[in-house]
């Protein structure tokens, strides 16, 4: 698997964004003391943006109010969204 070159660090608290992903991974990052930690959104339909087969890997939460977001029907400023919902396929798993 190969790191995820769509995905790119938005400022603290924002997550990981990116047009187009799929089979890739992002390692070892540690997230303290912000809002949202590992955050996917994909926007509201109509919209050609994708997140596939993306794994999280060894993620260190420190005082994060919301660990894990997911949000299929992203729309910025809630103007003109449509209420389309997608499946979510996945899995967590926490190492011991």
């Amino acid at each position: 698997m190969q790191d995820c070159p769509d995905l790119y660090y938005w400022k603290p608290g924002q997550g990981y964004g990116g047009g187009r992903s799929t089979k890739c991974e992002v390692k070892n990052k540690v997230f303290k003391g912000i809002q949202n930690g590992l955050r996917l959104k994909s926007w509201a339909r109509p919209s050609n943006g994708f997140v596939k087969g993306v794994q999280f890997i060894d993620s260190d939460m420190q005082n994060v109010q919301n660990p894990i977001i997911i949000d299929q029907n992203y729309c910025s400023r809630n103007l003109n969204c449509l209420g389309q919902l997608r499946k979510i396929q996945g899995a967590i798993k926490r190492k011991k």
